[in-house]
């Protein structure tokens, strides 16, 4: 099967992506004005310590509730460490 464009908005894209189990593109440039920026006070720094693959795929699961629950502030946080630590599995 070959890739599919849906454009939505970003929670809606968020909640696709995780009900059919497929990732998320987004474009670097957007990426970077919309992401947030964390602080290392930031609780959500401070409380996740994301190593390996386990790590990853319980970010993923907190993520899905986040959205389902409707916390977009801490969906978005988590979404910035999934993709931080994606970053540093790559450069590995």
């Amino acid at each position: 099967m070959g890739e599919i464009q849906v454009d939505c908005r970003p929670s809606d894209g968020m909640i696709i992506s995780l009900k059919s189990e497929v990732p998320i593109y987004i474009s670097e440039n957007l990426f970077n004005i919309l992401s947030i920026d964390d602080t290392p006070g930031d609780k959500v720094s401070q409380n996740i310590q994301v190593e390996s693959t386990s790590s990853l795929k319980k970010l993923n699961k907190e993520l899905g509730e986040a959205i389902i629950a409707e916390e977009y502030e801490i969906a978005a946080r988590l979404r910035d460490e999934i993709s931080a630590l994606s970053k540093k599995s790559i450069k590995k």
